[in-house]
């Protein structure tokens, strides 16, 4: 377990297939996400080189211990593999979580921070329906390949121009010559802005390789794009089309929102259904608000005034 919920899936997948070629023939390996948990299944040509791989539990990769677990057959149910397409499909029930083969991380998905408003009920989308793990433009922004010496204020100083940065973290490894790290912008554009300027620059050293984050779902989203002659009324009206809106907390100084679901469900179909929509003639994009970026949202409003 323990997998950097934000990084890119090719960047979790190279890591997880350089670390398990070494004990055989990795035929197929797939990372899933499914309610609230992220695990990566890898299938070995043989049974031995499977089990030579439980030695990779507890190996200390992105930072912290993997959990590493035997696939039982029986447990087809939860997990099929087609040999006609060799592709893998998964569905995870709560209680057996645990017993799925791979290395998985489960999700924390705090309350928010918003205070209800009127419910009204809404046709639900299941989970199991919505796909949402492909790259999207979003406020995180993930570097790689990073000098071992470079700093949180460092990335300050190159990124800061391109926007307000609400949080950065850096993975950094006793004795390791290169590392990651997550910038979490404060709006999508400026994680776009740095994106394409920043892309294969030349940090210190090294060469650094830039793409979009994943924030992970929560019940609310950020909506950036909006005009300033919208009203709470019409958003909450708008963005009922996916589910149950609680709250609307909206900047018409920064043309964008906090919208709050009742559940996770409606967010993410949110999200997926309107990642860039065209309201009343500007295109808006949309991303998950998590905790931290919740209460920034709210001092920054109070801040303006």
């Amino acid at each position: 377990m323990n997998l950097p919920l934000e990084a890119p899936d090719k960047f979790i997948l190279g890591k997880i297939k350089n670390r398990f070629k070494s004990f055989g023939n990795v035929i197929s390996m797939k990372l899933h996400r499914a309610e609230d948990c992220r695990f990566v299944v890898v299938v070995f040509k043989s049974q031995a080189e499977q089990t030579k791989a439980l030695g990779a539990n507890g190996d200390c990769l992105f930072g912290q211990p993997l959990l590493v677990t035997l696939y039982e057959r029986s447990q087809s149910q939860y997990l099929t593999l087609s040999s006609k397409d060799n592709k893998t499909q998964a569905s995870v029930p709560h209680a057996n979580k645990k017993r799925l083969s791979g290395s998985h991380h489960v999700l924390n998905t705090s309350p928010s921070r918003l205070i209800s408003a009127e419910k009204d009920e809404f046709p639900r989308q299941s989970s199991e329906e919505i796909n949402d793990s492909e790259p999207q433009p979003s406020r995180m922004l993930f570097i790689s390949n990073l000098d071992s010496d470079i700093t949180k204020q460092d990335l300050l100083d190159k990124f800061g121009r391109f926007g307000e940065i609400v949080d950065i973290y850096i993975n950094s490894l006793p004795g390791a010559a290169r590392q990651f790290a997550f910038l979490q912008f404060a709006c999508i554009s400026s994680a776009a802005l740095s994106l394409k300027a920043m892309n294969g620059a030349f940090l210190g050293k090294c060469q650094v390789a830039l793409s979009f984050g994943t924030i992970q779902p929560t019940r609310c989203v950020f909506v950036e794009g909006l005009s300033s002659f919208l009203t709470n009324e019409y958003l909450i009206q708008r963005f009922s089309e996916h589910g149950t809106v609680e709250k609307v907390l909206y900047s018409r100084q920064r043309g964008s929102a906090l919208i709050l679901y009742v559940d996770e469900v409606s967010a993410r179909k949110a999200v997926k259904v309107t990642r860039s929509l065209k309201i009343t003639g500007d295109t808006i994009v949309m991303d998950y608000a998590n905790d931290s970026f919740q209460l920034h949202f709210c001092q920054s409003i109070l801040g303006d005034g």
